[in-house]
């Protein structure tokens, strides 16, 4: 690949029966954290926001309902805008193993978004390290079986850390207003 290069995914969905579980919604989270965070693509695309009828798991929406996977997949689409790059963040904490993390910025003011996903059952404690200066709280939105990007309370910020408590199998959005 050429530096400086983008790569796109485009029209990614699943093409099975439908399953609107949270299990599906949690997997879809991984998939997307692998295509930006490993793969480092610069865009990613699910295929088919509403389903045409024929039940085939395409759709983020199925006759009028979002799916779980539709609100996973939020935690970034909300957040991250466009023109927004992908930045370092470390964890720490024995935690830190169950969780998938991505991070991303908006170079011209400094908001940031930070996507957690706790592939693990327990809810984990961990701090955040690496928050920009300036940035005095950070509100969470949790997607989980029971949530749907709910917010919860701000969570403030000293010398560019935060301690947070991220609910377990559940994908969290930690943002800077």
């Amino acid at each position: 690949m050429n530096v400086g290069q983008e790569v796109w995914e485009t029209e990614d969905s699943d093409l099975g029966t439908n399953d609107s579980s949270w299990s599906n919604g949690l997997g879809w989270a991984q998939q997307i954290h692998r295509y930006l965070a490993t793969a480092n693509v610069n865009s990613w695309h699910y295929g088919w926001g509403v389903d045409e009828g024929d039940g085939n798991g395409q759709g983020l929406i199925t006759a009028g309902t979002a799916e779980k996977r539709m609100w996973a997949l939020g935690n970034w689409s909300n957040f991250v805008k466009p023109g927004w790059i992908r930045t370092d963040v470390s964890c720490s904490g024995s935690a830190c193993a169950g969780f998938l993390l991505s991070a991303f910025k908006n170079p011209a003011n400094g908001a940031f978004a930070i996507v957690v996903i706790n592939t693990t059952s327990s809810s984990q404690t961990f701090t955040f390290n690496g928050v920009p200066s300036g940035v005095a709280t950070v509100t969470p939105y949790v997607t989980s079986a029971s949530q749907n990007l709910a917010a919860a309370s701000p969570i403030g910020v000293n010398l560019g850390s935060f301690g947070a408590t991220v609910a377990g199998s559940s994908v969290t959005s930690f943002v800077n207003p």
